[in-house]
């Protein structure tokens, strides 16, 4: 998983990621309610979309195959220009980036 990034769009803020799986094909999910972002003021935000492959939170990702996904951050405050911590909830991990630019 890579997160390609971070865009200003009005009050929110939407990032785009990609995925690719390099075992057997599989199905996909990632939890919006348990996805969160955190600004640099303490901010925390909880990912109120999530779409792979055009789709909604779920997905078949094939083998070698690059899927693009995005998420959506709402009321994001004005004053941030970063997600200090960024945490993807996928079945029962997280995947978490830090230090994501707000463009």
């Amino acid at each position: 998983m890579g997160l390609k990034s971070c865009k200003r769009k009005g009050n929110g803020v939407r990032c785009e990621l990609t995925l690719r799986n390099e075992g057997k094909d599989t199905g996909f999910s990632i939890h919006r309610r348990y996805s969160y972002s955190f600004d640099e003021f303490g901010g925390k935000y909880t990912a109120k979309k999530v779409s792979i492959a055009g789709g909604d939170n779920q997905a078949t990702l094939i083998s070698k195959v690059p899927v693009e996904a995005t998420m959506v951050f709402e009321n994001i405050s004005k004053k941030a220009t970063i997600f200090t911590r960024f945490d993807i909830a996928v079945g029962n991990d997280k995947v978490k980036f830090r230090d994501i630019a707000i463009r």
